[in-house]
């Protein structure tokens, strides 16, 4: 049986960690006490591990003989991504699946796909795609980056937010979002063979308005929403999952 760790045990790791356990030998990190013990409740083997510090007393148990590691965690300094990399090369760990963000395409237009050339003078875009090449570039493991769109599943919804606001912006863009049932799924199956040094983009196939989109999700949730706000000249930025897609539907066959 394969062993898996999964680096942060948030909305989605935690889920991850639950359907992949019965397959796989799982374990996951946390950065605290708390969150350990409701991950222990919840029969899932969990570590405190931070890689903001220099902590490193349950790197071997967490890192020992893992066949795959999966990074779930949010964007955070480079410096962060660099200590997981040289802890991959020393417990010489040879696949990594990487979460990465659609966000990664800001400002731009159109249909976006993975090898669209990118807004790196923007922060977030530059930061991104540091710590996607930080993995894809190194010859000693193989990196799939999974760039996922905008996060929906279980009691997590953005309508749910948006209804605090004074206003939505951006009323007449298309949605790009991406359902973590959906995800798993796809992470089911790339996990299935060995993990390609490649870049995956995942969203739905539903790119509506946001207008649309929100107010039908938002009488699903009996909530109010505010005024939409239209941009003059949208950007109507789509992102492609044509290429996971066929991916996994070749494996398939």
């Amino acid at each position: 049986m394969k062993t898996i760790t999964i680096l942060g045990a948030g909305w989605l790791g935690t889920a991850l960690a639950k359907k992949l356990q019965s397959n796989y030998q799982i374990k996951v990190s946390t950065r605290t006490v708390d969150k350990q013990k409701a991950l222990i409740q919840n029969d899932l083997n969990a570590f405190i591990t931070d890689f903001n510090t220099d902590a490193t007393e349950n790197y071997d148990v967490l890192f020992h003989n893992v066949d795959v590691l999966i990074v779930s965690l949010t964007p955070q300094p480079i410096s962060v991504f660099k200590k997981i990399e040289k802890v991959i090369q020393q417990y010489q760990i040879k696949q990594v699946l990487l979460f990465s963000s659609t966000g990664i395409y800001g400002d731009l237009e159109g249909n976006v796909y993975e090898n669209t050339q990118l807004n790196t003078h923007l922060p977030r875009v530059a930061l991104l795609k540091e710590i996607e090449d930080l993995f894809l570039h190194n010859s000693n493991f193989n990196t799939t980056v999974l760039r996922l769109g905008g996060l929906i599943g279980g009691d997590r919804h953005p309508v749910k937010s948006l209804a605090r606001k004074d206003q939505i912006t951006d009323g007449n863009e298309p949605v790009n979002i991406a359902y973590r049932d959906r995800i798993i799924k796809i992470i089911e199956s790339l996990l299935s063979d060995d993990l390609p040094n490649d870049v995956f983009n995942y969203v739905e196939d539903d790119h509506r308005t946001k207008e649309v989109y929100y107010t039908e999700a938002a009488e699903k949730y009996q909530l109010k929403l505010p005024k939409f706000i239209s941009n003059a000249v949208p950007k109507n930025r789509i992102v492609s999952a044509e290429k996971i897609n066929a991916y996994i539907k070749k494996n398939r066959a």
